[in-house]
């Protein structure tokens, strides 16, 4: 397999996200077996919706990843415009990144605002493919602040096709501030694990906080409709319905919730805000990290095994004696979360995305 990275922003192989998906054809990438990477290079707000759309048979997978330098930190950079991270934010009509890929795809390391976009529905991230393909993964997400009055299910990751038979993947991805605003029909939902019969979501060591819709009982946190799903590792708080819906496969465990929803025998119920211990709530300074005291902090299994060694700071799991339960990895000693925020992987496109191929046959293998 050949890697080919293409660099997108000012002085850049492309000028938008959009141009890059454009140019993904057998046209571009004439040999078989090409691993195509497009990295964000420019720190700004990118207001976009790209619609990836490609099944050309050179193509073995697609990664769309962020430069070292310019990702986030785990936290959200405020509302004004970014200067020092690369920023989704989609613009309104349609989703932030439409997925219709028939190779394996990854989305990594963006921070997706809904700010700024109006009130119009649809997701951050929509899986729409039909039939067999993966895994697609999204992972080291940060999404946050989607306001919608449409009367659809709104999500931040979510399968508007319930035909799928993929592989989907979601892990150290943070979400919080999801909501429908509207009284009637209305659904919001932080992650929408739909599809048939044969489709597979593995969601792991994820954050979920108020998700909240105007109707009575249609604000979750983590949604099984259909497909297997496994939950591990995952915190979900203060959404307005419940935290966990729907029946969850059997491996599901070591979870965490607000209210008694969280599946697995090992798994925290019922939990305050104030026992999860996040560093801040506060309209406008969210940080889902969690502080020293948090009953998330090695309560997690260990899923080495399944390719995921770090957190959504790129720190090294564990850090005590366990897993921590969500996206943060609480470190035991030496400089606190705050401190390490903007300590994360400094390596090229090609050698990550050879390191992220080795976690993914090892998920693939779990």
């Amino acid at each position: 397999m050949a890697v080919v990275t293409k660099t997108i922003g000012t002085g850049g192989d492309y000028a938008t996200i959009t141009a890059f998906e454009a140019a993904i054809n057998n046209t571009t990438y004439p040999a078989a077996g090409t691993d195509v990477v497009g990295q964000i290079i420019e720190a700004k707000d990118w207001n976009e919706n790209p619609v990836f759309n490609q099944t050309d048979t050179n193509i073995t997978s697609i990664t769309l990843t962020v430069a070292s330098g310019i990702r986030h930190n785990g936290v959200e950079g405020g509302n004004a415009g970014q200067t020092t991270r690369a920023r989704l934010r989609p613009t309104a009509g349609s989703s932030g990144i439409t997925d219709i890929v028939g190779v394996n795809f990854t989305v990594e390391w963006l921070d997706i605002d809904g700010r700024g976009r109006g009130t119009s529905g649809f997701s951050a991230i929509e899986y729409e493919y039909t039939g067999s393909v993966g895994p697609h993964t999204f992972r080291y997400l940060l999404i946050h602040d989607f306001t919608a009055t449409q009367g659809f299910i709104h999500a931040a990751i979510r399968s508007s096709n319930i035909i799928h038979t993929a592989t989907i993947r979601v892990f150290n991805c943070v979400i919080y501030l999801y909501k429908d605003i509207g009284t009637t029909k209305t659904s919001a939902v932080g992650i929408d694990a739909t599809g048939a019969a044969g489709a597979t979501w593995e969601i792991a060591n994820v954050t979920v906080w108020k998700v909240t819709s105007g109707q009575s009982g249609v604000g979750k946190g983590i949604n099984r409709n259909t497909a297997t799903v496994k939950v591990k590792n995952c915190v979900v708080a203060e959404c307005s319905s419940s935290q966990f819906a729907g029946a969850f496969e059997a491996t599901s465990n070591n979870n965490c919730s607000t209210d008694g929803t969280a599946p697995g025998a090992s798994s925290l119920l019922n939990k305050t805000l104030a026992e999860v211990a996040f560093v801040s709530t506060a309209v406008g300074g969210e940080d889902l990290h969690i502080q020293t005291g948090s009953v998330l902090k090695d309560a997690g299994m260990d899923l080495s095994a399944s390719g995921i060694a770090d957190d959504i700071d790129a720190q090294a799991r564990p850090q005590g004696a366990a897993y921590d339960i969500g996206a943060d990895e609480l470190l035991a000693s030496g400089p606190t979360d705050s401190e390490q925020l903007n300590l994360l992987h400094h390596e090229p496109a090609e050698e990550w995305l050879l390191r992220s191929n080795r976690i993914e046959e090892a998920m693939v293998g779990a």
